[in-house]
């Protein structure tokens, strides 16, 4: 038996190995408690009841948390086996090696030594094997693992195996990818009317798909609009707006649980911190990877789409749900050349080419009237050259699909959590507790070549809490009756409008290191903002004010009083309140390399 560093062995003249993402089980044989002997045989249906989720380095996936197992497979034709192996949740100094093995009836399949990994280098170790000399036959599978040393607190896990029957002619369902930048204003894109050529991808896509106009952001930061964007709630219902961990309970039902549910393969690679595996965003996901090493240098939306196009390669004829994020676009802002200088070739001031976290600190530390509208302009500059950077991954993107022949079956949603503010409203950045046009006005572009007829721009009022609905709809599912959102579904098949009438935001105090909280809520042409930080209210017209700068409540009080009354008082939540818990030293450091504590 050879020993390997990294990955499984296949034996057989038709075996191969592949780095794949492994899926949660599918499994034919009748379902039986997890808990049984390894020497019964265990098949687990396809329900979250039936599995546990681990983390392996920087990936969380759907397990079964012992070393050893054995079940019947029915084994249809022209399948392949999918299935790995971790030591979760760090490989233990005590731990010199694992022999595993994988076999089916008699035959040995894998057989592999893992010695323990380099320091920070834990992975998951995957494997596939054809299934075709099986064909039309039941099988019995052995998964097998035992350690040289002691495990000392770490545990074996395996990915739970999936029988993969062979791809399709025609998928019936589309492919769904979610994408969300961070901190990407809509009025910085060219789709929606930006002088500067920051966005030609994602142009194209707005030319081919269909462009909302006036999405709404459920919240002007990342951790409440990115959990609106995934459970169809609004912040008062889901209740995590404070910063720190988020409490656990009550358990939300997230997009990735309802796609997996319906059948989908499901898989998030994303920028971590307020986004990460911690905070519950793993949940639903059957593959669920962070950015390592803090993502210094390596958080860009490129990173993020090369690392998941061998799963979505892997996935031909079955259908896809995967979510991609990332802080390309948030500070510091250093685009790399040309686009460090190409949006403001001539200056010759402070933070020409980069603007870093400690920059933005020295910056606000130092304010004692308005910011030097030079100093504005070109840190917009930066922030434009970001997206010019991030919209060269869309390109790639779309350049994958089509060389892979996926954009025929899939469906491509664009959107962004929060913008950023420029001095706007006095302030930079997005940590100040505010809801104004520039920080929770976001881009949603939907672009799905062979089921929307694109070229089009929507008006009217739509929210992050109407992305769930939308997709699970386009999925062939049903929009649940139990969320705020409101499926645009209808509206990309060309019939009719969105039919929202208001839309809510919400910012908790604590994002600023204060306390109390700011609502905002929107009609198609008015905006109220309320808030107990400060205890102020403003009403503002849009059509008339677009930048916000004159409140028209004192002239306007029953206006004021009737959307006051759809929002609610500022601080009311649908769920019970729970303090957010302090984030560990690795989730700090993240945090603090994104600006968000010091």
């Amino acid at each position: 038996m050879q020993t390997l560093q990294y990955g499984f062995r296949m034996r057989g003249a038709r075996a191969a190995v592949h780095r794949v993402a492994l899926l949660a089980a599918l499994l034919s044989g009748p379902g039986c408690d997890r808990t049984a002997s390894p020497s019964g045989p265990t098949a687990p249906g396809r329900t979250r009841a039936d599995v546990q989720r681990a983390t392996v380095g920087t990936e969380s996936r759907y397990v079964w948390t012992a070393a050893n197992h054995r079940l019947a497979l029915d084994i249809p034709k022209d399948a392949r086996l999918e299935v790995g192996f971790g030591v979760s949740p760090t490989w233990p100094k005590e731990l010199d090696a694992v022999n595993v093995s994988v076999g089916l009836d008699d035959r040995v399949v894998v057989q592999t030594r893992v010695e323990r990994p380099p320091k920070d280098r834990n992975q998951w170790h995957d494997a596939t094997v054809d299934l075709g000399a099986l064909a039309g036959q039941r099988a019995t599978l052995t998964l097998d693992a035992s350690v040289t040393g002691a495990m000392a607190g770490a545990q074996i896990v395996w990915t739970t195996p999936q029988v993969v029957p062979a791809a399709s002619a025609a998928a019936t369902r589309p492919n769904v990818i979610l994408i969300s930048i961070d901190t990407l204003r809509a009025d910085h894109l060219g789709c929606y009317g930006y002088a500067r050529e920051t966005s030609p991808n994602i142009d194209r896509m707005a030319g081919e798909g269909v462009v909302f106009s006036d999405l709404v952001a459920s919240s002007s930061w990342t951790l409440p609009a990115t959990i609106s964007m995934l459970t169809g709630l609004d912040p008062p219902r889901h209740g995590r707006v404070a910063v720190g961990l988020p409490p656990q309970e009550p358990k939300l039902e997230m997009l990735a649980d309802r796609m997996w549910e319906l059948g989908y393969d499901t898989a998030a690679f994303v920028g971590g911190a307020f986004v990460a595996e911690s905070m519950g965003f793993g949940q639903g996901f059957d593959r669920f990877w962070e950015v390592p090493d803090g993502g210094t240098g390596g958080d860009t939306l490129q990173r993020m789409v090369g690392e998941s196009e061998p799963w979505m390669r892997a996935r031909r004829g079955r259908p896809f749900f995967l979510f991609l994020h990332t802080y390309h676009v948030h500070l510091p802002f250093q685009p790399p050349p040309p686009y460090d200088t190409l949006f403001d070739p001539s200056y010759d001031g402070p933070y020409r080419t980069a603007f870093t976290i400690k920059d933005s600190m020295d910056l606000l530390k130092a304010k004692r009237g308005p910011f030097d509208p030079r100093i504005l302009q070109h840190l917009a500059a930066l922030y434009d050259g970001e997206i010019r950077d991030m919209d060269d991954a869309v390109g790639d993107l779309l350049r994958f699909l089509d060389a892979s022949g996926l954009a025929r079956d899939t469906c491509v949603l664009f959107t962004s959590d929060h913008g950023e503010e420029f001095g706007e409203h006095g302030g930079l950045h997005h940590h100040d507790a505010k809801l104004f046009q520039e920080l929770i006005r976001v881009p949603l572009v939907v672009w799905c070549p062979s089921r929307v007829s694109g070229g089009r721009v929507v008006d009217g009022l739509a929210s992050h809490a109407d992305i769930v609905p939308t997709v699970l709809e386009l999925a062939g599912g049903t929009a649940p009756e139990d969320i705020d959102g409101q499926s645009l579904f209808a509206v990309l098949q060309g019939r009719g409008h969105p039919s929202r009438t208001f839309a809510l935001s919400e910012v908790d105090g604590s994002v600023a290191r204060k306390t109390g909280t700011a609502r905002s809520i929107r009609s198609a042409r008015y905006k109220l903002i309320t808030s107990s930080i400060d205890s102020s209210e403003q009403l503002f017209d849009l059509q008339t004010d677009p930048t916000e700068t004159r409140n028209v409540g004192p002239a306007q009080i029953e206006l004021a009083q009737e959307l006051r009354a759809v929002a609610g008082p500022p601080g009311t939540a649908a769920v019970p309140a729970t303090p957010a818990e302090a984030p560990d030293d690795a989730t700090r450091e993240r945090l603090r390399a994104l600006g968000y504590v010091e």
